[in-house]
């Protein structure tokens, strides 16, 4: 695995390790294509169609208890579930407490439009 990634997880509870590994594990299997980049002072794996931070689409952030799983332009996302916390301008998160929260069909399809949407410039309308 990557040692950067280690050293993160190592900071935390086995339960919150789990829920990060498994969103992880599902974030990689959804957008195979997608880099991924430790922040280790922000408690963070960030993902990303590009190179630079901007082409960040999501990223997972640990917390003692739960791992926020981050939406950059989560604003701009669908939301039929209503599973988007957030008040900022673009930025959104879903709470995952527990391991099989990540695995909701619904969690993955916010996923899947959180990259497609970046794959698109910001602002941008239609498919």
């Amino acid at each position: 695995m990557n040692p950067d990634l280690d050293g993160l997880l190592g900071d935390f509870s086995p339960a919150v390790q789990g829920i990060a590994l498994s969103a992880r594990e599902q974030i990689r299997e959804l957008v195979p294509d997608a880099q991924e980049k430790v922040i280790r002072g922000y408690r963070a794996v960030s993902f990303h169609l590009g190179g630079a931070m901007k082409d960040q689409f999501v990223s997972l952030v640990l917390h003692r208890a739960h791992v926020n799983l981050q939406f950059a332009r989560g604003a701009e996302l669908p939301d039929p579930g209503d599973l988007l916390e957030g008040t900022g301008k673009l930025m959104r998160h879903i709470k995952l407490r527990e391991v099989r929260t990540v695995q909701d069909a619904e969690v993955g399809r916010m996923i899947e439009a959180a990259a497609g949407q970046a794959r698109k410039p910001a602002g941008s309308q239609g498919p």
